[in-house]
């Protein structure tokens, strides 16, 4: 059974489409990833600064009030901020944080470069959809060669960010209102 050229056409754009979306996910979880482990890290920083301050502080009221509720306060400030310690301990965050962020930055100009290969694939012929396909799937395999693995809570946010809150997407008309006025394509050429 022959494929007739308008099907494969078809199906070479939908695989087009699909990939597009895949590294739009992509890209949308690596900068949820960036922005936990930027939450994570700041929160434990802002809980060893508190607890060591609470402990060195009951310390010294146990010192001049002799009281043995300080010394509890501050045996478990110490405790605690011994265990965040411990357990943010070999872990860089912000290159990991960087990391995230420099992957989505790698994935940007694959996606436009799957924007405009859409764009232009009615005038495109077969061979070429092909061979620009191909590169496209090269770049992105480098790229998610290097990146750092992502988690399901980070996915689940990027999954909300597009699905439900539209992000990376503009209204019909918006795009034209962010352009300069002597360029835009609507005949309101006069707001801005």
């Amino acid at each position: 059974m022959t494929e007739s050229h308008t099907d494969l056409r078809e199906r070479l754009r939908s695989q087009i489409e699909e990939a597009y979306c895949k590294a739009l996910y992509t890209y949308t979880t690596q900068h949820k990833a960036a922005n936990l482990k930027e939450r994570g890290f700041r929160l434990i920083s802002i809980a060893q600064i508190l607890l060591t301050s609470i402990s060195s502080v009951s310390f010294i009221s146990m010192l001049v009030t002799y009281q043995n509720v300080a010394t509890v306060l501050a045996g478990l400030c110490s405790v605690v901020s011994l265990a965040l310690n411990l357990y943010s301990r070999g872990r860089d965050y912000p290159t990991e944080i960087e990391l995230h962020r420099s992957s989505a930055d790698e994935l940007w100009p694959v996606m436009q470069d799957y924007v405009s290969l859409l764009t232009d694939f009615d005038d495109l012929d077969i061979w070429s959809i092909r061979e620009n396909r191909k590169l496209l799937q090269d770049r992105l395999e480098s790229i998610y060669k290097r990146s750092p693995a992502t988690n399901s809570k980070a996915y689940l946010l990027a999954q909300k960010a597009l699905k439900q809150e539209a992000e990376q997407t503009f209204e019909i008309g918006e795009c034209d209102r962010y352009l300069p006025v002597g360029i835009r394509r609507s005949g309101d050429k006069a707001s801005s």
